[in-house]
């Protein structure tokens, strides 16, 4: 009798692992810690042109939804917001203008293990906007980073593209 409840146990375990298919463990990186990057917590930023606020849709990577700034015009996110299917659908909010200011806020890091592909390390980079129609919201500024990993780690960093990104006057 026990070798069978055994044999059920590892049976049923096995079999959610399966269905579910990811561990995935999520926490806020300590400032200070190599995983910032050419950031730290608190800096201020502009930004140096005008980019697009999209909010993802639910199943867009560890995260889930969330609101992101992206440099492609939002004409061309309507187009792509039009296209993609409906259960993931993002959602184009706006435009913050050049010169809205920004403040890095959080560095968020997802890492584990996936049943089918095997581990996983991302980082996913916040910002509070500080002025304009969206001041207090957080939104990822990921997409608008220099995305960039040392030889021998897992885990990416980032670092901001003075393209999209400089450094506020307070801060210089």
């Amino acid at each position: 009798m026990k070798r069978r409840l055994r044999r059920f146990g590892i049976a049923l375990v096995a079999s959610a692992a399966t269905l579910c298919g990811c561990v995935n463990f999520s926490n806020r990186v300590p400032a200070g810690s190599e995983y910032w990057g050419g950031y730290a917590a608190e800096k201020r930023f502009e930004l140096a042109i005008d980019l697009t606020v999209i909010r993802t849709g639910p199943i867009d990577g560890l995260e889930g939804r969330r609101l992101q700034l992206v440099k492609e015009s939002i004409g061309r996110w309507t187009d792509i917001a039009a296209s993609a299917p409906t259960i993931n659908r993002p959602a184009v909010l706006g435009v913050l203008k050049s010169g809205t200011k920004i403040r890095i806020a959080k560095l968020v890091r997802n890492h584990g293990l996936n049943f089918y592909f095997g581990t996983h390390d991302d980082l996913t980079l916040y910002a509070e906007v500080m002025d304009g129609p969206m001041a207090g919201r957080l939104v990822d500024i990921s997409p608008v980073s220099k995305r960039w990993r040392p030889s021998n780690e897992v885990a990416w960093r980032y670092s901001p593209i003075p393209q999209f990104l400089r450094l506020a006057e307070s801060e210089t």
